[in-house]
Parts: C-alpha cells; sequence; structure tokens
C-alpha cells in the first residue's frame, strides 16, 4: 500500500505540474485568448492546488503506519483522485470539441 501511496503521489505532482505547464502556454503571442482557452484556464487553474494537495496526502499516507480505518481512508482518496482525473481529462475533451479554440488557416 506505501508504494501505491507513493505512486500516486508521483502522479498527481506531476498532473499538477502539467496543468500549470499547460496553462502557461495558453494563448497567442499578441496575448489573445480564445473561448476555449479562457474556460480551460477557469476551470482547470483550481485543479492544480487540488493536484498539490492530493499529492501532499499521498505522501503522508505512504509515510503513515497502516491501520482499518487509514486503510479505507486511502482508498476512498485515491478513487476520489481517480474520479477528479476522469472527469477533467473529458471536460477537457468537451470544452475543446464544442468552444472556438483558435482553429483555422
Amino acid at each position: 500500500m506505501k508504494r501505491t501511496m507513493a505512486a500516486f503521489a508521483f502522479v498527481s505532482f506531476a498532473f499538477a505540474a502539467y496543468l500549470k505547464f499547460d496553462i502557461s502556454q495558453l494563448g497567442f503571442p499578441d496575448g489573445h485568448l480564445t473561448e476555449f482557452e479562457r474556460a480551460y484556464r477557469i476551470y482547470f487553474s483550481p485543479l492544480i492546488m487540488v493536484g498539490a494537495a492530493f499529492a501532499t496526502f499521498f505522501i503522508f499516507a505512504a509515510l503513515a503506519p497502516e491501520s482499518k480505518i487509514s486503510i479505507k481512508l486511502r482508498k476512498a482518496v485515491s478513487i476520489g483522485y481517480v474520479l477528479i482525473v476522469l472527469v477533467a481529462t473529458a471536460a477537457g475533451y468537451y470544452l475543446s470539441t464544442i468552444l472556438e479554440n483558435g482553429g483555422g488557416g
């Protein structure tokens, strides 16, 4: 269970770092933001802090001693994190297909 928590900590930190980088690359060089980029920034900016909070939890969970309650809590939080990542991925895809995202020639 400790290795799993350490893996979740790494993945959640990597996800938060990826979102931070992805949001920093939004926009055209002149500063113009499309509808998609504005929605993406609003929707995914809070997920950076959520990912960092989950990474902190998973690090402490990997270092803490195991008990029946802590194992149930770890499983519940892990499932919650996986659901958040899946919803975020689906929302990003949905936003990219519905909103104008600067495509053209």
